[in-house]
């Protein structure tokens, strides 16, 4: 179906043994929904809904077996809501360089898609969310890129507030932030009713 300009909508077929979705929909430019198909065993989704311009989100989809999301949803330029957990289970390396390039993931797709593959706990990757129309990650968000980054992984995204920044470092695991400009922020004791 790549390149059906017209096509707007997508029944619900049995896709559960096809392991490659190769530009299936790429261009599809009036596709505004996908049904909610068996993609559990697609390794190759190159180009799979590349510029779909008028899809402004995406179902949980299952891409545990997937070993190319390159250019997956690249200039599908309306792309907005992307959903939680759908990379929690894949393994190996992926390439996710310009899975999501000229997209306009919000704040909370933005933090989905780097929780989601935080989890699938991978090492050695490359994910860039950092094109024009893109939101900023919140903490939750910038904390999964800490983590993936102490991974080995090349993480690019807009930058954030140091604040936002400085909250990430401990939204995942324990710690403390202290400024060390600022004396009458240190305290000896935990109540903070002893200064340095």
């Amino acid at each position: 179906w790549g390149s059906c300009y017209a096509l707007s909508s997508f029944p619900y077929i049995n896709t559960s043994n096809v392991t490659g979705f190769r530009n299936t929909w790429g261009s599809c430019y009036s596709l505004q929904e996908m049904p909610l198909i068996d993609t559990s065993k697609g390794t190759d989704f190159y180009r799979t809904w590349f510029r779909n311009e008028t899809l402004s989100s995406f179902p949980p989809l299952d891409f545990r077996s997937a070993t190319n999301l390159s250019q997956t949803w690249n200039s599908s330029d309306n792309l907005e809501f992307f959903p939680s957990g759908v990379f929690d289970n894949t393994s190996g390396t992926v390439d996710f360089s310009t899975t999501f390039q000229s997209t306009r993931l919000n704040t909370q797709s933005l933090d989905n898609v780097l929780l989601s593959i935080n989890n699938a706990n991978t090492y050695s990757g490359t994910l860039n969310l950092n094109s024009t129309n893109m939101g900023l990650p919140s903490v939750p968000g910038i904390a999964a890129k800490y983590q993936l980054e102490n991974r080995a992984w090349t993480v690019n995204t807009k930058a954030v507030d140091s604040d936002t920044a400085a909250s990430a470092l401990f939204y995942l695991d324990d710690g403390a932030w202290y400024d060390v400009n600022d004396l009458t922020t240190l305290y000896q004791d935990s109540a903070g009713t002893t200064p340095v």
